[in-house]
């Protein structure tokens, strides 16, 4: 007797994921805008977007070079997802000993540092992308 039950695979981010779509979740996550991108990497911003869409099923060495220097990353994480750069938050236990008022201040570093990283990759990209025009 046949169900309507829908199967949904649930998988870890980054695992499963293809190159076209690790662009894009980690241009999202510098707050990058496909034409910032573009404009950094050399390309349209129609070339990004049928990248990051999947239109586009290969990408030259040079270009995934690029992209990579531009979303602060390496070759190796947008071709596999394994050994990506980022900062991630300590667990709650790598507070401990810490004051509540010192757990706070240290998470505001944290995301301070996140958002003034990010801030950093997108100036660097427009400063590269100046010295080439």
């Amino acid at each position: 007797m046949p169900t309507n039950k829908k199967i949904v695979w649930l998988r870890p981010k980054g695992q499963f994921m293809s190159w076209n779509q690790r662009i894009k979740q980690r241009r999202e996550e510098l707050r990058i805008k496909r034409y910032e991108l573009a404009k950094n990497v050399g390309v349209s911003p129609a070339t990004v977007s049928d990248w990051e869409n999947a239109k586009i099923k290969k990408i030259t060495t040079d270009n995934l070079v690029r992209v990579a220097k531009a979303l602060g990353t390496t070759i190796n994480y947008l071709q596999t997802g394994e050994d990506e750069p980022r900062f991630d938050l300590p667990t709650d236990d790598s507070f401990d000993g810490l004051t509540d008022d010192q757990k706070v201040e240290a998470q505001e570093l944290i995301e301070n540092f996140r958002t003034d990283n990010a801030r950093a990759l997108r100036i660097a990209a427009e400063l590269n992308a100046r010295k080439k025009a």
